[in-house]
């Protein structure tokens, strides 16, 4: 799917950019579904994820040509019409940027409290862990 196409299941803007950005992130992306959930307007979906990260994504803010790996799972509310309304999202993302991305245990354990973006080549002079 093309970061683009996005906009034929859901015309919220926050849906959209979320979207958007993964997409261009990780351009790569493949997800196997594992499990799906529906009750009335909710579908709760639970995927693997795999993709290389050739673009900003949450805190990284440059590319890394890292193939990640990890799990996630999406909730979505739609509308009368079968158009994305909200979205949540629920997964470990410091382990998966850390270890999948290479960054550094003290990164890990700063990341929970200050949660500013950085550049990889900020870490990599006292991450002597990698």
């Amino acid at each position: 799917m093309t970061p683009e196409a996005l906009a034929e299941f859901t015309s919220n803007p926050a849906v959209l950019a979320s979207g958007r950005n993964l997409l261009r992130a990780f351009p790569d992306l493949r997800a196997d579904l594992r499990w799906i959930v529906a009750d009335g307007d909710m579908v709760v979906v639970f995927h693997d994820v795999r993709g290389t990260q050739q673009g900003p994504w949450l805190l990284v803010t440059e590319p890394t040509e890292r193939h990640v790996e990890t799990s996630f799972m999406l909730a979505f509310r739609f509308d009368d019409e079968g158009q994305i309304v909200d979205q949540w999202l629920g997964s470990n993302f410091v382990d998966a940027r850390s270890a999948r991305l290479g960054l550094c245990a003290r990164w890990r354990t700063s990341v929970a409290t200050e949660l500013k973006p950085v550049r990889l080549t900020e870490l990599s002079a006292d991450c002597t862990e990698n």
